[in-house]
């Protein structure tokens, strides 16, 4: 019985040596994982830098990133499949936390010699008549898109839609489709 219990003793310990020690790995931010649902326009932009600054910082870190569209986004963080959640123009949520909204001004997007890209101030009264390429409405950006076809009262004709935004930058630069991004 001595026996048994000495090493029932000993195999607590270590358990609770590990148990400490991941606190303490916590507590310093030495080593862990972040989940993070991300929409493109993000990975392209300030992410990369984002991440790669804090890998330096805390290179015990590992990152897990999805690719979505905002709705796709929200749906994660929602859900617990992300613990963080970057998502433009995301409409607000119960069950979110939101910290900041930073406003963006929308491009007119396609290629060099369009006509309407040729304009030094594109509006979206513009876009009547034009073939556009935009994206599923799990982004969102094709909401503010909408919106504001509906408030100049224009009917779009969308001609191709793609949840990636980099497939329909590609489209609008050799096609006669133009696209609305950040």
């Amino acid at each position: 019985v001595g026996k048994e219990l000495y090493i029932y003793i000993e195999e607590n310990n270590r358990n609770i040596d590990a148990l400490l020690q991941r606190i303490e790995d916590i507590d310093e931010l030495r080593h862990g994982a972040v989940r993070l649902a991300s929409v493109e326009g993000a990975t392209i932009s300030f992410l990369p830098d984002l991440m790669a600054r804090i890998s330096e910082g805390l290179p015990g870190i590992r990152f897990e990133v999805v690719v979505g569209g905002s709705n796709d986004v929200a749906d994660r963080v929602g859900s617990g499949d992300s613990e963080i959640g970057i998502a433009l123009n995301c409409p607000s949520r119960d069950d979110h936390v939101l910290r900041t909204r930073i406003p963006q001004t929308l491009h007119l997007v396609g290629h060099r010699h369009h006509p309407a890209v040729q304009k030094d101030l594109a509006a979206f009264s513009d876009l009547a008549g034009l073939r556009l390429a935009l994206p599923t409405r799990q982004f969102g950006i094709r909401r503010l898109i909408e919106q504001a076809l509906r408030l100049h009262q224009v009917e779009g004709h969308i001609a191709f839609e793609s949840d990636s935004l980099l497939l329909i930058k590609q489209i609008v630069s050799q096609t006669d489709m133009v696209t609305c991004l950040p």
